[in-house]
């Protein structure tokens, strides 16, 4: 009664030691994960993404050369929405999410997905109709960012975030579906 639970409320129970802690809301620990990358080389970028992707919050990559160092901070300039370097130290780097994930961010990232593909459509006409080779070679220069976008949207779905679709299997493939006509775009330009 003293924290205003009634009958009927859906509340987080948690072990703690030797206790039980009771509350209303659910608790957001953070999930977390080290990758060594001595252990998954070549692949690295596939596996931060995949991680992030797969609803982990915050990884520490270990790494032994400054080559490492630049291919993670590229990987995250280049292929991640909504991740920055937390930490750094001299054998490991720290990334974590930017901001908490949210129907209200996700919705953002959403309709600039939709604007960004729809954009690069539009280009993609207008540089033909002009023959403007120019122009189409800059448009294959936007390529990361609807990638980004649809990487930052997948991982929504994966954490079955409160966002406003009544069934988010269609719409993940759905992204899938535009992510593949954006790459056709670029395999034209």
């Amino acid at each position: 009664k003293q924290q205003g639970i009634k009958k009927g409320d859906e509340i987080d129970l948690k072990e703690q030691d030797n206790s039980l802690l009771v509350s209303k809301e659910k608790s957001q620990e953070l999930k977390k994960l080290t990758i060594n990358l001595s252990e998954v080389k070549e692949i690295y970028a596939r596996v931060i993404i995949c991680s992030f992707n797969a609803g982990y919050d915050e990884i520490k990559i270990k790494f032994s050369t400054n080559n490492e160092i630049e291919k993670i901070q590229e990987t995250i300039r280049e292929k991640l929405w909504n991740v920055i370097i937390k930490e750094i130290d001299k054998e490991s780097i720290t990334l974590g999410r930017l901001h908490k994930d949210g129907s209200e961010e996700f919705d953002i990232a959403l309709k600039r997905f939709f604007i960004i593909i729809n954009n690069i459509a539009h280009e993609t006409l207008d540089a033909f109709e002009k023959n403007d080779y120019d122009w189409l070679k800059r448009i294959v220069l936007i390529k990361e960012e609807p990638d980004k976008l649809s990487r930052y949207l997948r991982r929504g779905i994966n954490l079955k975030l409160d966002i406003n679709f009544p069934r988010t299997g269609p719409l993940y493939a759905l992204i899938e579906m535009i992510i593949d006509t954006a790459h056709k775009y670029r395999e034209i330009c």
